[in-house]
């Protein structure tokens, strides 16, 4: 799984600790804001894509980008959309900015709200409305400025900066080091408020731990602390099941976006891959199996030698990012071959297949929810990716030496 969904899932499991169904709609709202990133993703086609992508000068308009390492320089006077596995935006925009990856950090000027969900987010900057943050690793560092309310959840939250309206925060471990105007609302299972933090409001903070506030910290409301009991304790059965709706939820957004970005920046290599399968599915499902075997007992074997050991860290995240590459290549594969199965024939325009790839992964999380048939459905889709991607990267090296000799 990605950064990505790692993260949210990291979000997710902070916010279900505890039974209070108040913290599941505050949940909710969070992952509301990534359905609303797929929903762009699905509506606008990034106007770049690439694995490392620059935008500089000025944008007079809306502002789309999709890609590995994305560089945002230039001045906006729309709003920016941006997903990969790192987005960095360092000018002003003028409209709302939405972005996911692995890495988000934003040191920017941005007049309207600021929606950023990644492994590991940053914000520093002028917001000029709402923030909502959420990853495994949030940050907000002194020089920023929230004109707005400020949303955050992750496992661990390092908050500083100046919140003009009210804060409310969901994680593992939280961190206050900030100016807030208004209440603070806290849920955590380690609050830590810190010498130079200043509240003008009251402190509502629910955690089965009692808080720990410095006492420089200047609090001039009142302070409630709302014991919250820890995991499995008085939950009821209709939060469990909605807390686990909502989880799959965030898991399919973040799957979905996943999938698109790597279709939007290499539409080709998904084609190709489908056509090699749908000639020859049992060659490309045998060959895939030998790839997931062998390379973890090579990189095994490396681990324990001194010399090798950098180049089986090396392997180690390849190998990673080729399993992410097959698993969707592998699922988009099976959604063409379903989609032909009942249309005789097809010709789909770009848009049809980005929706029928998004229905595919849905299937194919549904299917991971069956014991034993969702096993089998995910080896059978990560080998026949492997299979395929590993040709066709076979392929590419093979070109590239005819035409050099």
């Amino acid at each position: 799984m990605s950064s990505t969904g790692k993260s949210l899932l990291v979000s997710a499991s902070e916010f279900f600790r505890y039974p209070k169904m108040k913290n599941i709609k505050y949940a909710a709202v969070i992952l509301f804001s990534f359905s609303c990133l797929i929903f762009f993703m699905l509506a606008a086609y990034a106007q770049q894509t690439g694995e490392s992508i620059s935008k500089q000068g000025i944008v007079h308009d809306d502002l789309y980008m999709a890609g590995g390492n994305i560089h945002i320089r230039a001045e906006v006077t729309g709003d920016v959309v941006a997903a990969g596995g790192r987005v960095f935006i360092r000018q002003k925009v003028k409209g709302d900015v939405i972005a996911a990856a692995g890495r988000v950090l934003m040191m920017a000027e941005v007049s309207d709200d600021v929606r950023l969900a990644g492994g590991d987010v940053t914000l520093s900057g002028h917001v000029g409305d709402d923030a909502i943050l959420a990853g495994g690793s949030v940050t907000v560092t002194p020089e920023s400025i929230i004109e707005g309310r400020g949303w955050l959840s992750g496992g661990y939250l390092d908050i500083a900066g100046h919140f003009k309206q009210e804060l409310k925060a969901a994680g593992g471990r939280i961190i206050l080091n900030a100016r807030v105007d208004g209440d603070v609302e806290l849920t955590g299972e380690w609050v830590n408020i810190s010498s130079s933090t200043v509240i003008n409001g009251d402190l509502i903070y629910r955690s089965p731990n009692k808080a720990e506030i410095d006492n420089a910290a200047k609090i001039n409301g009142t302070i409630k602390h709302i014991p919250a009991e820890r995991p499995g304790l008085g939950v009821s059965t209709g939060e469990f099941i909605f807390a686990g709706l909502l989880v799959f939820l965030g898991v399919l957004a973040t799957a979905i976006l996943t999938g698109l970005v790597l279709y939007v920046a290499l539409p080709g290599v998904f084609h190709a891959g489908s056509e090699l399968a749908k000639q020859q599915p049992l060659k490309y499902l045998g060959l895939g199996f030998l790839i997931l075997a062998v390379p973890p007992a090579v990189m095994g074997v490396l681990i324990f030698t001194l010399i090798g050991l950098p180049l089986a860290i090396a392997l180690f995240f390849l190998y990673g990012l080729f399993l992410l590459f097959s698993i969707f290549i592998g699922i988009f594969y099976a959604g063409d071959r379903l989609i032909r199965l009942i249309k005789k024939d097809p010709v789909f325009s770009k848009r049809q297949h980005i929706v029928y790839f998004s229905t595919a992964i849905l299937l194919f999380l549904l299917l991971n929810l069956i014991p034993f048939v969702g096993n089998l459905v995910f080896l059978f889709l990560i080998m026949t990716g492997m299979g395929v991607l590993s040709q066709i990267v076979f392929n590419i090296f093979k070109e590239q030496r005819i035409a050099n000799s």
